[in-house]
C-alpha cells in the first residue's frame, strides 16, 4: 500500500505536511471572553465599591474568574493545525482498544486496512490507543499506536502516514461511527 512511516510523534512526524493557524473564531471568543472579565472588574469598582461588601468581593470573584478564563482560552485555544496542501483543518481523534490487540491494529494500520482497524473491538477501558490525525477534506491522515504503561500511554509505533485512498476510506469510517474529535 501507500503508507509511509515516521519517526516522533504524531504532530512532530507531519512537520512538513501540517501548520499551525491561528482560529480566528476561538481568538475573538477568547478576546470577548477576556474583555468582559475587564468589564466587569471595571464596573464591581465603579458601582460596588464597599470593601466589607460581600457583593463587592462576589463581583470582584466573578470578574476575575472570568478575566482568568479567557486569558487562558486565549494562550492556550486559539491555534489549529492546517493541511498545508488543501488548506483543511486537521483534527485528532483516538480509538481505544484492548491492549492484546497490539499486533492485529499494528498490520491494520501498516497495511491501511481501514476495514480491519473498525472490525477489531473497541475498549473503553483500553489498554490501547490508535490517535489518528485526520483533515476535514479527507485528503490527508495520519495514525500512532499507544501502548499503556503504568500512569500514561507511550508510543508503541512510528507515525504512519496514509495515503489519500486510505485517508478518504478513514475519514468515512470516523464520520460513520460519529467519532468525537480530541479536542
Amino acid at each position: 500500500m501507500d503508507t509511509t512511516i515516521m519517526a516522533g510523534d504524531v504532530f512532530s512526524a507531519n512537520d512538513n505536511n501540517l501548520s499551525k493557524k491561528m482560529n480566528l473564531k476561538a481568538t475573538a471568543v477568547s478576546a470577548g471572553v477576556t474583555l468582559l472579565g475587564v468589564a466587569l472588574w471595571v464596573c464591581s469598582k465603579m458601582f460596588l465599591y464597599a470593601p466589607d461588601s460581600s457583593l463587592y468581593m462576589f463581583a470582584m470573584f466573578v470578574a476575575i474568574t472570568v478575566f482568568c478564563v479567557g486569558a487562558t482560552r486565549l494562550l492556550f485555544f486559539g491555534k489549529e493545525y492546517v493541511y498545508k496542501p488543501t488548506g483543511s483543518v486537521v483534527k485528532q481523534y483516538s480509538m481505544l482498544y484492548k491492549g492484546e490487540d497490539l499486533i492485529p491494529v499494528t498490520r491494520a494500520v501498516e497495511a491501511s486496512d481501514v476495514a480491519s482497524v473498525g472490525k477489531l473491538r473497541k475498549d473503553d477501558n483500553a489498554g490501547l490507543r490508535l490517535d489518528i490525525l485526520l483533515s476535514d477534506d479527507g485528503k490527508f491522515a495520519s495514525c500512532q499506536i499507544f501502548k499503556w504503561v503504568p500512569h500514561s500511554f507511550e508510543p508503541a509505533s512510528k507515525v504512519y502516514l496514509l495515503g489519500a485512498e486510505a485517508a478518504s476510506q478513514l475519514a468515512e469510517y470516523v464520520k460513520k461511527e460519529e467519532i468525537a474529535p480530541v479536542k
